[in-house]
């Protein structure tokens, strides 16, 4: 199979409401980091994933990820380098003590369903 092209050598930090979603594995999306069908005949698949409560979550943007289509920092195995951004500070936030979130180290519910 070909390699993806990579979208951006670092995961885009999205806020998500509850729903389905369809990630590009091929960069090849004009709609970062979501599919737009731009795959059609590549040989690449999207990942489709779900979100059960309102949260952030970080997508990779290499699309070399194991824990697709979630960002696991495969990218600092490579020459990539992460792009920084300033973000406000929330005052209060929820630590997942469950490890099972998608958004780690911040709780998502996903304790809710065990």
């Amino acid at each position: 199979m070909a390699e993806p092209t990579i979208a951006q050598k670092a995961p885009y930090a999205v806020d998500l409401e509850p729903g389905t979603y369809w990630w590009c594995a091929c960069g090849k999306s004009a709609s970062q980091p979501f599919c737009d069908g731009s795959h059609k005949g590549s040989g690449f698949t999207p990942v489709k994933f779900e979100i059960s409560a309102a949260t952030k979550v970080w997508l990779c943007g290499c699309k070399h990820s194991g824990d697709q289509p979630f960002c696991d920092g495969s990218h600092k195995g490579t020459d990539f380098r992460p792009q920084l951004v300033e973000i406000e500070v929330a005052k209060q936030v929820a630590l997942c003590q469950c490890k099972r979130t998608r958004g780690q180290p911040f709780c998502d519910g996903t304790h809710k369903d065990l």
